[in-house]
Protein backbone atom coordinates (compact mmCIF):
# COMPACT_ATOMS: atom_id res chain seq x y z
CA UNK A 1 0.00 0.00 0.00
CA UNK A 2 1.21 3.30 -0.27
CA UNK A 3 -0.32 6.66 1.12
CA UNK A 4 -1.11 10.19 0.64
CA UNK A 5 0.19 12.55 2.77
CA UNK A 6 -0.04 16.77 3.47
CA UNK A 7 2.38 17.68 5.92
CA UNK A 8 1.95 21.65 6.44
CA UNK A 9 4.52 23.66 4.83
CA UNK A 10 4.94 20.87 1.91
CA UNK A 11 3.50 20.06 -0.89
CA UNK A 12 1.46 16.81 -1.25
CA UNK A 13 2.98 13.81 -1.82
CA UNK A 14 0.82 10.98 -3.26
CA UNK A 15 2.35 7.80 -3.43
CA UNK A 16 4.26 8.09 -0.27
CA UNK A 17 5.57 5.26 2.32
CA UNK A 18 5.16 2.29 0.40
CA UNK A 19 5.00 -0.48 1.76
CA UNK A 20 4.53 -4.00 0.39
CA UNK A 21 5.34 -6.52 -2.34
CA UNK A 22 6.07 -5.46 -5.92
CA UNK A 23 7.05 -7.16 -9.40
CA UNK A 24 10.40 -5.88 -10.61
CA UNK A 25 11.57 -6.40 -13.55
CA UNK A 26 15.50 -5.87 -15.02
CA UNK A 27 17.43 -6.89 -12.46
CA UNK A 28 21.43 -8.81 -13.14
CA UNK A 29 20.98 -12.39 -13.68
CA UNK A 30 23.60 -13.00 -10.98
CA UNK A 31 24.33 -16.68 -13.21
CA UNK A 32 26.14 -14.37 -15.70
CA UNK A 33 29.13 -13.21 -14.76
CA UNK A 34 28.15 -9.68 -16.97
CA UNK A 35 26.90 -7.69 -14.32
CA UNK A 36 25.42 -5.54 -17.16
CA UNK A 37 22.65 -7.73 -17.70
CA UNK A 38 19.05 -7.30 -16.78
CA UNK A 39 17.79 -10.67 -17.59
CA UNK A 40 16.58 -11.66 -14.27
CA UNK A 41 12.95 -10.65 -13.02
CA UNK A 42 11.39 -10.91 -9.68
CA UNK A 43 9.67 -9.63 -6.48
CA UNK A 44 10.73 -7.38 -4.78
CA UNK A 45 9.26 -6.41 -0.67
CA UNK A 46 9.52 -2.89 -0.20
CA UNK A 47 9.55 -0.68 3.36
CA UNK A 48 10.05 3.27 3.05
CA UNK A 49 9.69 5.37 5.77
CA UNK A 50 7.75 8.82 5.10
CA UNK A 51 10.21 11.47 4.62
CA UNK A 52 9.44 15.31 3.82
CA UNK A 53 12.61 15.83 1.90
CA UNK A 54 12.65 12.63 -0.38
CA UNK A 55 9.69 10.51 -2.51
CA UNK A 56 9.40 7.05 -0.86
CA UNK A 57 6.91 5.72 -3.40
CA UNK A 58 7.98 2.73 -4.70
CA UNK A 59 10.96 2.40 -6.65
CA UNK A 60 12.30 -0.75 -8.26
CA UNK A 61 15.92 -0.59 -6.59
CA UNK A 62 14.54 0.76 -3.13
CA UNK A 63 13.58 -2.75 -2.10
CA UNK A 64 15.28 -4.01 1.25
CA UNK A 65 14.86 -7.89 -0.49
CA UNK A 66 14.78 -9.30 -4.17
CA UNK A 67 13.24 -12.97 -4.76
CA UNK A 68 14.28 -13.20 -8.38
CA UNK A 69 13.90 -15.72 -11.14
CA UNK A 70 17.39 -16.54 -11.22
CA UNK A 71 16.94 -18.69 -8.02
CA UNK A 72 18.34 -16.17 -6.27
CA UNK A 73 17.62 -13.72 -2.72
CA UNK A 74 19.26 -10.50 -2.01
CA UNK A 75 19.05 -8.84 1.18
CA UNK A 76 20.18 -4.97 1.20
CA UNK A 77 19.79 -3.49 -2.29
CA UNK A 78 19.29 -4.46 -5.62
CA UNK A 79 21.21 -8.01 -6.92
CA UNK A 80 24.80 -7.28 -7.79
CA UNK A 81 26.33 -10.50 -9.20
CA UNK A 82 29.71 -11.98 -8.00
CA UNK A 83 33.15 -12.35 -9.57
CA UNK A 84 34.29 -15.64 -7.88
CA UNK A 85 37.47 -16.79 -7.88
CA UNK A 86 38.61 -19.68 -9.18
CA UNK A 87 42.57 -20.09 -8.37
CA UNK A 88 42.63 -23.43 -10.03
CA UNK A 89 42.13 -21.71 -13.28
CA UNK A 90 44.76 -19.20 -12.48
CA UNK A 91 47.45 -21.15 -11.58
CA UNK A 92 47.01 -24.68 -13.23
CA UNK A 93 45.38 -23.16 -16.93
CA UNK A 94 41.84 -23.18 -18.66
CA UNK A 95 41.79 -27.52 -18.65
CA UNK A 96 41.74 -27.19 -14.55
CA UNK A 97 38.28 -24.86 -13.71
CA UNK A 98 36.79 -25.89 -9.99
CA UNK A 99 33.40 -24.41 -11.24
CA UNK A 100 31.36 -23.01 -14.08
CA UNK A 101 32.94 -19.15 -14.12
CA UNK A 102 30.28 -18.17 -17.04
CA UNK A 103 27.64 -19.07 -15.13
CA UNK A 104 28.68 -18.63 -11.49
CA UNK A 105 27.76 -21.99 -10.70
CA UNK A 106 29.26 -23.40 -7.79
CA UNK A 107 28.95 -26.68 -5.54
CA UNK A 108 26.59 -25.32 -4.44
CA UNK A 109 25.44 -22.57 -5.77
CA UNK A 110 24.74 -19.88 -3.92
CA UNK A 111 21.47 -18.56 -3.18
CA UNK A 112 21.74 -15.99 -0.39
CA UNK A 113 23.33 -12.71 -0.58
CA UNK A 114 24.08 -10.09 2.08
CA UNK A 115 24.71 -7.10 1.51
CA UNK A 116 25.40 -5.91 4.74
CA UNK A 117 26.55 -7.51 8.34
CA UNK A 118 24.70 -10.50 9.94
CA UNK A 119 23.80 -11.43 13.52
CA UNK A 120 23.11 -14.94 14.64
CA UNK A 121 21.65 -15.46 18.02
CA UNK A 122 22.04 -18.96 17.73
CA UNK A 123 24.52 -21.80 15.47
CA UNK A 124 25.31 -22.11 12.10
CA UNK A 125 24.93 -26.05 10.96
CA UNK A 126 26.89 -27.56 8.09
CA UNK A 127 26.39 -31.34 8.33
CA UNK A 128 22.67 -31.29 7.78
CA UNK A 129 22.27 -34.97 8.04
CA UNK A 130 24.70 -36.02 10.50
CA UNK A 131 26.23 -39.16 11.35
CA UNK A 132 24.28 -41.56 13.58
CA UNK A 133 26.31 -44.89 13.26
CA UNK A 134 29.53 -46.08 14.98
CA UNK A 135 31.60 -46.08 11.49
CA UNK A 136 32.65 -43.39 9.55
CA UNK A 137 30.28 -41.36 7.31
CA UNK A 138 28.74 -42.06 4.01
CA UNK A 139 29.27 -38.94 1.21
CA UNK A 140 25.63 -38.37 1.02
CA UNK A 141 25.48 -37.54 5.19
CA UNK A 142 28.63 -35.05 4.65
CA UNK A 143 28.06 -31.01 3.09
CA UNK A 144 27.86 -30.80 -0.17
CA UNK A 145 30.33 -28.15 -0.07
CA UNK A 146 32.95 -31.37 1.26
CA UNK A 147 32.26 -33.44 -1.89
CA UNK A 148 31.22 -31.59 -5.17
CA UNK A 149 33.35 -31.27 -7.84
CA UNK A 150 33.01 -29.90 -11.68
CA UNK A 151 33.26 -31.71 -14.54
CA UNK A 152 34.83 -30.42 -16.79
CA UNK A 153 34.03 -32.60 -20.02
CA UNK A 154 30.20 -32.21 -19.27
CA UNK A 155 29.82 -28.93 -17.91
CA UNK A 156 27.66 -29.22 -14.61
CA UNK A 157 28.59 -29.48 -11.10
CA UNK A 158 28.31 -33.22 -9.67
CA UNK A 159 29.08 -35.16 -6.56
CA UNK A 160 32.83 -36.74 -6.64
CA UNK A 161 33.58 -40.36 -6.96
CA UNK A 162 33.12 -42.40 -4.16
CA UNK A 163 36.54 -43.68 -4.34
CA UNK A 164 37.42 -39.89 -4.32
CA UNK A 165 35.41 -38.07 -1.59
CA UNK A 166 38.54 -37.86 0.43
CA UNK A 167 40.33 -35.23 -1.24
CA UNK A 168 41.01 -32.14 -1.04
CA UNK A 169 40.82 -31.03 -5.13
CA UNK A 170 38.99 -30.32 -7.65
CA UNK A 171 36.22 -29.11 -5.32
CA UNK A 172 33.41 -26.44 -6.84
CA UNK A 173 34.25 -23.52 -4.01
CA UNK A 174 35.57 -20.60 -4.95
CA UNK A 175 38.48 -18.95 -3.32
CA UNK A 176 38.42 -18.10 0.68
CA UNK A 177 35.23 -20.04 1.23
CA UNK A 178 34.60 -21.43 4.32
CA UNK A 179 32.58 -24.80 5.60
CA UNK A 180 32.36 -27.75 7.75
CA UNK A 181 32.69 -30.94 6.10
CA UNK A 182 33.67 -34.53 7.37
CA UNK A 183 37.56 -34.80 8.18
CA UNK A 184 39.11 -36.28 5.47
CA UNK A 185 42.19 -38.99 5.86
CA UNK A 186 45.05 -38.35 2.95
CA UNK A 187 45.64 -41.72 0.96
CA UNK A 188 42.15 -43.30 2.45
CA UNK A 189 38.91 -43.29 1.23
CA UNK A 190 37.17 -43.00 4.15
CA UNK A 191 35.36 -39.61 5.96
CA UNK A 192 36.72 -39.49 9.35
CA UNK A 193 33.48 -38.78 12.28
CA UNK A 194 35.43 -35.46 13.01
CA UNK A 195 33.77 -31.94 12.14
CA UNK A 196 36.13 -30.12 10.44
CA UNK A 197 36.30 -26.65 9.50
CA UNK A 198 37.77 -25.98 5.71
CA UNK A 199 39.09 -22.71 3.97
CA UNK A 200 39.84 -22.62 0.46
CA UNK A 201 43.48 -21.55 -0.45
CA UNK A 202 44.75 -21.67 -3.70
CA UNK A 203 42.17 -23.70 -4.85
CA UNK A 204 42.77 -26.60 -2.00
CA UNK A 205 40.81 -27.41 1.00
CA UNK A 206 42.88 -26.23 3.92
CA UNK A 207 41.92 -27.11 7.74
CA UNK A 208 41.44 -25.02 10.35
CA UNK A 209 43.17 -25.91 13.28
CA UNK A 210 41.52 -26.38 16.89
CA UNK A 211 43.52 -26.81 20.15
CA UNK A 212 43.40 -30.62 19.84
CA UNK A 213 44.71 -30.46 16.62
CA UNK A 214 47.99 -30.87 17.69
CA UNK A 215 49.91 -33.05 15.19
CA UNK A 216 49.25 -30.08 12.65
CA UNK A 217 52.42 -28.42 14.63
CA UNK A 218 54.86 -31.79 15.54
CA UNK A 219 56.12 -32.66 12.31
CA UNK A 220 58.88 -35.16 13.36
CA UNK A 221 60.59 -34.54 9.79
CA UNK A 222 61.04 -30.89 10.78
CA UNK A 223 63.12 -31.53 14.39
CA UNK A 224 60.72 -28.64 16.37
CA UNK A 225 58.50 -30.22 18.62
CA UNK A 226 56.88 -27.92 21.08
CA UNK A 227 59.38 -27.35 23.59
CA UNK A 228 62.31 -28.13 23.89
CA UNK A 229 62.91 -26.41 20.80
CA UNK A 230 65.70 -28.08 18.24
CA UNK A 231 67.48 -26.50 15.25
CA UNK A 232 69.26 -29.79 14.16
CA UNK A 233 70.63 -29.78 10.43
CA UNK A 234 72.51 -32.94 10.69
CA UNK A 235 75.90 -31.53 12.75
CA UNK A 236 77.15 -30.57 16.18
CA UNK A 237 78.63 -27.66 17.67
CA UNK A 238 77.64 -24.51 16.16
CA UNK A 239 75.52 -25.27 13.62
CA UNK A 240 72.75 -26.93 16.42
CA UNK A 241 70.83 -24.54 19.32
CA UNK A 242 68.14 -25.61 21.92
CA UNK A 243 66.05 -23.38 23.62
CA UNK A 244 64.43 -24.88 26.71
CA UNK A 245 62.24 -24.51 29.53
CA UNK A 246 63.21 -24.42 32.55
CA UNK A 247 64.45 -28.17 33.42
CA UNK A 248 63.14 -27.56 37.40
CA UNK A 249 59.70 -27.21 39.30
CA UNK A 250 60.54 -23.53 39.52
CA UNK A 251 59.25 -21.67 36.40
CA UNK A 252 61.12 -19.11 35.14
CA UNK A 253 64.17 -19.94 33.28
CA UNK A 254 65.12 -20.07 29.45
CA UNK A 255 68.16 -21.71 28.78
CA UNK A 256 69.73 -20.95 25.40
CA UNK A 257 72.44 -23.03 24.38
CA UNK A 258 74.28 -22.57 21.52
CA UNK A 259 77.62 -24.54 21.81
CA UNK A 260 77.78 -27.69 24.03
CA UNK A 261 80.98 -30.38 24.39
CA UNK A 262 77.71 -33.09 24.46
CA UNK A 263 77.51 -34.91 21.68
CA UNK A 264 73.50 -35.42 21.31
CA UNK A 265 70.54 -33.97 23.58
CA UNK A 266 70.47 -33.06 27.25
CA UNK A 267 69.59 -35.47 29.37
CA UNK A 268 68.91 -34.68 33.09
CA UNK A 269 68.83 -38.51 34.47
CA UNK A 270 70.72 -39.43 37.71
CA UNK A 271 74.40 -39.97 37.20
CA UNK A 272 74.31 -37.75 33.68
CA UNK A 273 77.00 -36.48 32.17
CA UNK A 274 75.44 -34.66 29.58
CA UNK A 275 72.90 -32.36 32.22
CA UNK A 276 72.92 -28.73 31.83
CA UNK A 277 74.54 -26.87 33.83
CA UNK A 278 72.54 -26.02 37.08
CA UNK A 279 71.98 -22.48 38.64
CA UNK A 280 72.93 -21.97 42.45
CA UNK A 281 72.13 -19.44 44.92
CA UNK A 282 75.94 -19.67 47.12
CA UNK A 283 74.78 -18.91 50.62
CA UNK A 284 77.52 -18.81 53.71
CA UNK A 285 76.12 -19.39 57.12
CA UNK A 286 77.93 -18.68 60.61
CA UNK A 287 79.67 -21.70 60.58
CA UNK A 288 81.31 -20.86 56.97
CA UNK A 289 79.11 -23.79 55.66
CA UNK A 290 77.97 -22.83 52.16
CA UNK A 291 74.17 -23.85 51.40
CA UNK A 292 73.54 -24.20 47.24
CA UNK A 293 69.73 -23.61 46.58
CA UNK A 294 68.42 -23.58 43.17
CA UNK A 295 66.72 -20.25 41.74
CA UNK A 296 64.90 -19.68 38.56
CA UNK A 297 66.93 -17.12 36.22
CA UNK A 298 65.49 -15.01 34.15
CA UNK A 299 67.79 -16.37 31.01
CA UNK A 300 71.05 -18.80 30.69
CA UNK A 301 73.51 -18.69 28.17
CA UNK A 302 75.09 -22.03 27.57
CA UNK A 303 78.62 -20.59 25.68
CA UNK A 304 79.28 -17.42 24.06
CA UNK A 305 76.97 -14.27 23.25
CA UNK A 306 76.96 -13.35 19.66
CA UNK A 307 76.16 -9.37 18.98
CA UNK A 308 75.81 -8.29 15.70
CA UNK A 309 76.44 -5.02 14.35
CA UNK A 310 73.96 -3.07 12.67
CA UNK A 311 75.16 0.31 12.63
CA UNK A 312 74.05 0.94 8.70
CA UNK A 313 70.84 -0.07 9.55
CA UNK A 314 67.90 1.69 7.97
CA UNK A 315 66.12 0.37 5.05
CA UNK A 316 69.22 0.74 2.62
CA UNK A 317 70.99 -0.98 5.49
CA UNK A 318 73.17 -4.38 5.15
CA UNK A 319 71.31 -7.37 5.72
CA UNK A 320 72.58 -10.47 7.20
CA UNK A 321 73.31 -13.70 4.78
CA UNK A 322 72.56 -16.62 7.02
CA UNK A 323 74.19 -18.76 4.52
CA UNK A 324 77.67 -17.69 5.77
CA UNK A 325 76.26 -17.25 9.59
CA UNK A 326 79.23 -19.49 10.87
CA UNK A 327 81.74 -17.38 9.70
CA UNK A 328 80.33 -13.63 9.47
CA UNK A 329 79.14 -13.64 12.78
CA UNK A 330 80.95 -11.34 15.53
CA UNK A 331 81.28 -13.46 19.16
CA UNK A 332 81.16 -11.26 22.17
CA UNK A 333 83.66 -13.17 24.62
CA UNK A 334 82.35 -13.91 27.97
Amino acid sequence: HEKTRTEEGQPQRKGQEFNGIGYVTNLMNVRKIDKNNTEANGVGIFSNKFSATEDTSQKTDKAIMYITDSQHVQIGGVPTGYNLIDRNLQLLGSSNPSFNANTQETGPNIILDVSGSMHVNGFINFLKYGNNSSGPPAQNQDNPANQLTFNKSEGVIEYASDASKNSIYNRAAPEGAIFVGWDKEAGTSTLIPKPRLYIMVNGVQKRIATEEDTAFFDEADEGSSGFPITGFNGDFGPERFYIFRNNSEKPGTTMINTFSNITGDFNTASGSTSKPPPAFDIKTTGQGQQVYTEVAQSLQVIGNLSVFDFSSGGTQGTKLDITTFGTTKKVLTS
